[in-house]
């Protein structure tokens, strides 16, 4: 269960909050991936790391709803109407396994998740396949439950919109629908377990609501910068965070 105590948060680290938040979406609006994690190890040390799931799916509801107004003419529904399927009861089931977890082990999983998903997505980028309608709903349900109950599940997707022939804006579109789709019931899964409280309702809708202008700075910056160096920085950030969270697994209360 996750303590009701709401953390005070001082003007200045909400400020640096509303930062990242910015920066993370710009992130995730040019390449599909990343807000997530980089608002999740910002705010695991100020709101405790189990209660990181519930508030970055309630900021993710509105961050993805942002990239799929952005980016709404090169959205596949059909794609991503075929892993919500699946993704959907996934991520509920997750959730409820997510909330029985004890805190080292939510850390943990954290931490081996972040750092084995940088080798798993460069291979995958590099080999070519195709994903039919039975592998992206397998893909999708793995998804699912990986993303009520570790970050990085999103790098899962990526691969999978590739192999099923989308490309560029295409993918950041259905990405975020699929994230949109699976956020939401994913709060109310965590809602109906008193994992999410209204502060912390609160806290995630704000840093939602500060990624918003990351998404139109984004679409911006996609149609004039290479994203090869934004991606090498995203891994880099990805494994410190994944060290990160293993040192808060294995430190001493």
């Amino acid at each position: 269960m996750i303590a009701d105590a709401l953390p005070m948060i001082s003007p200045v680290t909400g400020l640096l909050i509303a930062l990242v938040c910015i920066a993370a979406a710009i992130v995730g609006a040019m390449s599909g991936f990343g807000s997530g994690l980089i608002i999740s190890a910002a705010a695991a040390p100020i709101l405790g790391v189990v209660a990181v799931v519930p508030v970055i799916s309630v900021a993710m509801i509105i961050n993805n709803a942002a990239r799929i107004w952005v980016y709404r003419d090169q959205l596949d529904r059909r794609t991503a109407l075929i892993i919500l399927a699946s993704a959907i009861p996934a991520s509920v089931l997750g959730a409820f396994v997510y909330v029985h977890l004890d805190p080292r082990v939510v850390a943990g999983v954290f931490g081996v998740m972040l750092l084995a998903s940088v080798p798993f997505n460069r291979t995958l980028r590099k080999r070519a396949w195709s994903a039919g309608p039975a592998t992206l709903g397998l893909g999708g349900a793995a998804f699912g439950f990986l993303s009520s109950n570790a970050l990085g599940a999103g790098l899962l997707i990526i691969p999978m919109l590739m192999g099923a022939g989308l490309v560029g804006s295409a993918i950041i579109a259905t990405d975020a629908a699929i994230a949109l789709g699976t956020s939401l019931f994913r709060v109310a899964a965590f809602s109906a377990l008193d994992a999410l409280t209204w502060p912390l309702a609160l806290i995630g809708g704000l840093m939602g609501l500060c990624t918003i202008p990351g998404a139109w700075m984004a679409a911006w910056i996609v149609q004039r910068t290479d994203v090869r160096l934004h991606t090498a920085l995203i891994e880099a950030f990805v494994v410190l965070a994944g060290f990160g969270f293993l040192w808060r697994a294995w430190s001493p209360d």
